[in-house]
C-alpha cells in the first residue's frame, strides 16, 4: 500500500510513513527468521524471564528425570497405532501418577531415537520437561500432576534452556520431520 493511500486512511503523512517504516521493519524481521542462517530472534528478559526460568527448573516446575517413561496411549487421534490407541483419558490418567511420553501434535516422541514410533526398544534417561506439576502458589498442590514429557514442548524449551545457560532436556532428535517450534530457532525449512 502506497504512503498516498495510507495517507487517506490516517490523514497524516507522517503517520502515513510510520507505518510504512513499522512495515519494512517487520518485513526484514520475518525474511530474517526466513533464512535458515538467520541469528535467533529471542533473548533473556530480566527479572521476569529469569525468575520464570528459575520456577521451570525448580522443584515445583516441570523439569524433571525420564524415570520409567511409558508409552501407553495417543493424546493425538491421527497418531494412533494398533498397539498404541487414541485415548486421551486415558493418558491423562495415567500421566497424573507415572512418567509417560506419547507423539506429538506432529507424531514425534521425545526419546525415539531410532525414528520407529516406540520407545520400548530406546534407553531414556536424564532430565527433560513434562507438561506440568500441579502445583500453585507456593508449591501448593492445585490440581493433578500431569507428568506427559512432550517431543515439541522440549523443543522449544531447549531455546529457553540455551538463552539462560541452563541444562538442555534429554531426548530431542531431529530426522527432518516437520517441528512447529523450529521457526525460532531462525529454521523454516520444514
Amino acid at each position: 500500500m502506497g504512503i498516498a493511500r495510507l495517507a487517506l486512511l490516517t490523514n497524516s503523512p507522517a503517520v502515513a510513513a510510520r507505518h510504512v517504516v513499522q512495515a519494512c521493519c517487520a518485513l526484514v524481521l520475518v525474511l530474517q527468521a526466513a533464512d535458515a542462517g538467520a541469528a535467533p530472534l529471542f533473548g533473556q528478559h530480566f527479572p521476569h524471564g529469569s525468575d520464570a526460568v528459575a520456577y521451570l527448573y525448580g522443584p515445583n516446575g516441570t523439569w524433571r528425570e525420564q524415570v520409567n517413561v511409558y508409552y501407553g496411549w495417543n493424546f493425538y487421534k491421527h497418531c494412533e497405532t494398533p498397539s498404541h490407541l487414541y485415548d486421551a483419558r486415558a493418558l491423562l490418567r495415567e500421566s497424573s501418577v507415572v512418567n509417560s511420553t506419547a507423539p506429538d501434535a506432529n507424531c514425534i516422541i521425545l526419546g525415539d531415537f531410532n525414528n520407529n514410533g516406540e520407545i520400548a526398544d530406546e534407553t531414556i534417561s536424564g532430565y527433560a520437561f513434562h507438561e506440568h506439576a500441579g502445583r500453585g502458589v507456593g508449591g501448593e498442590q492445585t490440581a493433578w500432576p500431569f507428568y506427559q514429557f512432550w517431543f515439541d514442548d522440549n523443543w522449544v524449551a531447549r531455546y529457553v534452556a540455551e538463552t539462560y545457560g541452563r541444562p538442555h532436556p534429554n531426548g530431542l532428535h531431529d530426522f527432518g520431520h516437520p517441528i512447529r517450534w523450529r521457526v525460532i530457532g531462525g529454521d523454516n525449512h520444514h
